[in-house]
């Protein structure tokens, strides 16, 4: 059987608050899918940036522990504060540990309504964009659901790396109301699509 290391690094800042209830599902939609493909085995992390957001507060990131997708069914989010991309990316890329340089499929799923806006340790993009090549280089996917034109910026800054060194990048845009279900959809396509070596 397969292994599956899914990363998912969810926008919590304030302005998601209209799109959070239509993201959450559109998650639970996909580890309902998982929990149902029964030739692969996942392991999940979910990230949530900017839930501590406060000029005085270093850890803006509630990185939860890898755990098996039923345990995150009806998975809720709550929607507060600023948008510490860089220091969440860097905060999950930035170990010893990789699971695709060990042979296992493994990708980043991103879901932003905005930009970079509050990462405090984390706040030069060259060192983020290095832990991203580093990941590429050693098999992982990345998917980025962008909600709205302001994200579009952060998708394609991330997309021009990954695929500059060969990597697979997959990018959506959708609007506050929906569209999450397909970009859910082709994330698992991308999950089951053959790894690259």
């Amino acid at each position: 059987m397969e292994d599956v290391f899914v990363t998912v690094i969810l926008d919590c800042s304030g302005s998601m608050s209209s799109s959070v209830a239509g993201v959450t599902a559109g998650l639970n939609t996909l580890f309902k899918s998982m929990i149902a493909d029964k030739n692969r085995q996942y392991h999940v992390q979910m990230v949530e940036v900017g839930i501590k957001y406060s000029e005085n507060q270093l850890d803006q990131n509630r990185i939860c522990e890898v755990t098996d997708p039923r345990s995150l069914l009806n998975y809720k989010a709550r929607a507060v504060g600023g948008t510490p991309l860089f220091d969440g990316i860097a905060r999950v890329f930035n170990t010893s540990s990789d699971p695709a340089g060990l042979g296992a499929n493994a990708i980043c799923i991103l879901i932003s309504d905005g930009s970079e806006g509050g990462s405090v340790i984390h706040t030069d993009w060259n060192e983020v964009r290095n832990y991203i090549r580093d990941k590429v280089s050693t098999g992982w996917k990345f998917a980025y659901l962008a909600i709205g034109a302001s994200a579009e910026h952060q998708a394609k800054q991330i997309e021009q790396e990954v695929q500059k060194f060969g990597g697979q990048f997959m990018y959506h845009r959708a609007s506050p109301q929906g569209q999450h279900a397909h970009f859910m959809t082709d994330v698992m396509k991308m999950i089951v699509a053959k790894r690259k070596e």
